[in-house]
């Protein structure tokens, strides 16, 4: 049976481009079997190439002709521009959401309280240095790629838009909590549950990080990743 997650979907559809067949995302989950989805896949007539990124450090100004991946007006940009921190010398690129993406932005949306697309996971390290040395490997995974510089604004534009930073700096937040109210891990995963937590996503990098330290040493992390840029395959 078919199915799975939608980063591995996209790895087929580029897996079967590079021999020249074409499937749709559509038909990649919706086909039941092996068998079936055979007969959806065509012989590709084209080499399709995504547009150059217009877009360079030398940019003063973003406007809508370099942007060939989105239709957004002057207005719209300007107006991202003036949220991002850095403004348009931070600026990588601009292009609209993916139709996956503008699904888990509509259930963002919709939730009042909590996220169902915010992804927690527990972690333990024996020491400080330990950890601030996984946390400085992850800063240098979010500065190569670029999903992971990536936020995603709609509020007051005209379409939702999805931007990618230049330099997009990990949120790590210490608290101090008191042993006396429970065990750290527990009061920390309650302090961060999805369920009840939501994350600014127009903020890159959507990988926040929420520490503290137990008593006995060790330090215990909640990492919370946005399912908007990434799945099991990004935390792999």
């Amino acid at each position: 049976m078919l199915g799975g997650h939608s980063l591995l979907a996209v790895q087929i559809i580029e897996r079967l481009r590079r021999v020249g067949m074409e499937i749709s995302v559509r038909a990649l989950f919706e086909t039941p079997t092996l068998s079936v989805l055979a007969q959806s896949i065509t012989r590709s007539q084209a080499i399709t190439e995504a547009p150059k990124n217009l877009i360079t450090p030398e940019t003063v100004r973003i406007t809508p002709e370099l942007l060939p991946l989105i239709d957004i007006t002057q207005d719209d940009i300007d107006l991202i521009v003036s949220k991002v921190d850095g403004g348009v010398n931070n600026i990588q690129d601009i292009y609209a959401l993916s139709p996956l993406q503008d699904g888990i932005l509509f259930h963002h949306m919709m939730a009042t309280i909590g996220d169902p697309y915010l992804i927690a996971i527990r972690m333990s390290f024996d020491s400080k240095d330990i950890l601030d040395r996984y946390l400085d490997a992850v800063q240098n995974v979010v500065d190569r790629h670029d999903i992971l510089r990536t936020s995603v604004m709609w509020e007051n534009l005209s379409i939702p838009t999805q931007v990618v930073l230049r330099h997009a700096a990990l949120s790590i937040t210490e608290l101090s909590l008191d042993p006396m109210n429970g065990s750290i891990m527990d009061q920390l995963v309650k302090l961060t549950d999805p369920r009840e937590h939501r994350i600014d996503i127009s903020q890159a990098p959507l990988i926040r990080y929420a520490i503290a330290q137990d008593i006995d040493g060790r330090w215990i992390v909640v990492q919370l990743l946005h399912h908007i840029i990434g799945d099991h395959s990004t935390l792999e």
